[in-house]
């Protein structure tokens, strides 16, 4: 996975995609989180959408789509292993106007829409969001909203930026 390159997610484990949004932040590549319930029919078409070079699922269906495009795919305890193995990440590159990630629409009035956020956009929200509710250290952050929904992806951005612990 490089710069540019396009990574979906769709697994049951809450965690995960954490380790994975901030590795794919830190390599420049964008990342795109599914909720484990969508269809199989919006898995094909966002891998379709996105061309990801890899996806990381447990989903028979969402695999099977992936391997007719020609797409890696790696299961949720195979992300886990090469998490634990990775050697550390060069720095962070600085603020740039590179997607970050797509978050897709529900699609409720037809096939679900990226919307494409950019590290800048996604620094500049969070930092907005949290001069108003000042997360803290001591701060414990309940988040029972999907990081599919970019209310709930942003908890993970603002629990960073107070150093609050954040429970999914």
């Amino acid at each position: 996975v490089h710069r540019r390159d396009r990574v979906v997610v769709l697994t049951p484990d809450h965690l995960l995609p954490v380790p994975l949004l901030i590795g794919c932040a830190r390599l420049g590549a964008v990342v795109v989180l599914l909720h484990e319930d969508v269809s199989a029919p919006t898995a094909r078409h966002v891998v379709a959408d996105t061309e990801p070079v890899l996806l990381v699922t447990d989903r028979p269906d969402a695999a099977a789509a992936a391997a007719e495009r020609g797409i890696a795919v790696a299961t949720g305890p195979a992300a886990r292993d090469g998490i634990a193995t990775a050697t550390p990440a060069d720095p962070p590159r600085p603020l740039c106007v590179d997607p970050v990630c797509l978050i897709y629409t529900s699609g409720s009035t037809g096939l679900p829409n990226a919307v494409v956020s950019t590290h800048a956009q996604v620094v500049f929200a969070a930092r907005a969001i949290q001069s108003q509710l000042g997360y803290r250290a001591d701060d414990v952050v309940f988040s029972p909203l999907p990081l599919s929904f970019d209310y709930g992806l942003y908890q993970v951005f603002l629990a960073a930026l107070g150093g609050s612990h954040l429970h999914l």
